[in-house]
């Protein structure tokens, strides 16, 4: 054998040694469309179905026989050990940013996991059964976080395009880290083209009905309405001279 042939081959004896030594082998991450997700929840039966949202989201409504184990909680991987490793666990959170974070994390314990694609988003746009039994404490917390802001409606939406030229509206949720950045940019737009747009706040957390309405799958969304027509849309975190441009546009 010379010297090359050797080489390769003990490149490739380390590589399968590697891949060996990492474990979890038949752990694996599928992300589920909505419909999916409920015709694979009643084909396993007794699914193991995680909310991994915090309890007042989940006290707002969440899938039946869900448990609850808030992902950015201290105790996720602790409350974990209940869960049994040879059963399949179902995911899911408010627009699947944290239950991709939940899924990997999953993943790597060994769990073969399946993924809410678009989360409680999605959902509830293709008006799928949701639980609202929430412990009483937590219902509490709920109300009040509610009060904390106010619900727009599809009628309101629809008469604040109609009473502004130039509208955009910014669909975002409290939790949602990339809404969090995009904020100050778009305030920092708002009063470089004071006068000349309007821009409007909506949580998509109070919000739902118009959320279903817009059909929105993940945030922030803000979208652009010049003279009652939808003229452009933005999904996810963007760059300041980008939503410069989107203003501008």
């Amino acid at each position: 054998m010379n010297w090359l042939q050797y080489s390769v081959l003990a490149g490739a004896f380390s590589l399968m040694s590697l891949t060996a030594c990492q474990g979890g082998g038949n752990a694996s991450v599928e992300k589920l469309k909505a419909t999916a997700f409920e015709t694979k929840i009643k084909e396993e039966g007794t699914a193991q179905l995680l909310d991994v949202r915090s309890p007042e989201e989940y006290a707002g409504g969440h899938i039946a026989g869900a448990i609850n184990n808030n992902v950015d909680g201290p105790d996720f991987e602790k409350n974990l050990a209940g869960l049994d490793k040879e059963k399949p666990v179902m995911v899911y959170c408010k627009g699947g940013g944290r239950s991709a974070d939940a899924a990997a994390k999953l993943k790597a314990l060994g769990y073969k996991v399946y993924d809410l694609e678009g989360g409680m988003m999605a959902w509830n746009n293709q008006n799928l059964p949701v639980s609202n039994e929430p412990t009483v404490a937590v219902a509490k917390k709920a109300v009040a976080s509610s009060a904390a802001g106010d619900a727009v409606t599809v009628a309101q939406f629809e008469q604040m395009i109609k009473d502004n030229p130039v509208l955009v509206i910014d669909f975002s949720a409290t939790w949602c880290g990339p809404c969090k950045r995009l904020s100050p940019i778009l305030e920092k737009m708002e009063h470089e083209f004071a006068g000349k747009v309007k821009v409007q706040k909506v949580d998509v957390d109070l919000s739902e009905e118009l959320s279903r309405f817009m059909n929105i799958q993940g945030i922030p969304y803000v979208v652009k309405y010049v003279n009652g027509k939808k003229v452009n849309e933005m999904v996810g975190l963007e760059t300041e001279d980008n939503v410069r441009k989107f203003f501008a546009k």
